[in-house]
């Protein structure tokens, strides 16, 4: 009696940009992109996901070496920034970025802030902006010198 060889399987190509995010078939983690995964036939799950990144998931046939790539979307966030007083000059990583209030979007991460307004002290802080973030400072007079 002949011996039945296995039916064959395939590989799948998972790549995106950003290139390190992480796969995930069927919901088991099988690296990073861009990796090639072995051993393939049938339908799965594919998931790929990158820190400060929508994820992307859609259902793969693999019916013979495959190939899939991911143009991965930033999650974009907004920082409010108000003042009491209104008006002052809004610096954002070193960069004037316009007058408060002002609304900036981008992604998340850190961010440096500076305030500056005439006859107010400068305000300095660091904000964390994740999603919606809102900062409201209210800026001190500043301390007239006497001669």
């Amino acid at each position: 009696m002949p011996q039945q060889s296995p039916p064959p399987t395939f590989t799948l190509l998972v790549d995106s940009n950003p290139k390190g995010a992480s796969i995930y078939l069927n919901g088991q983690f099988r690296g990073t992109t861009p990796s090639t995964v072995p051993g393939l036939k049938g339908s799965y799950s594919v998931r790929v996901s990158f820190s400060g990144y929508h994820e992307h998931t859609e259902t793969v046939s693999v019916s013979k070496h495959e190939s899939v790539s991911y143009a991965l979307m930033p999650i974009v966030c907004v920082l409010a920034v108000d003042s009491k007083p209104k008006g002052a000059a809004l610096y954002i990583n070193g960069l004037l970025r316009g007058n408060t209030p002002a609304k900036i979007s981008g992604t998340r991460g850190r961010y440096s802030l500076k305030l500056t307004l005439p006859g107010y002290r400068d305000y300095d802080a660091i904000v964390d902006v994740a999603g919606m973030t809102e900062v409201l400072c209210n800026l001190s007079p500043s301390s007239k010198s006497k001669q």
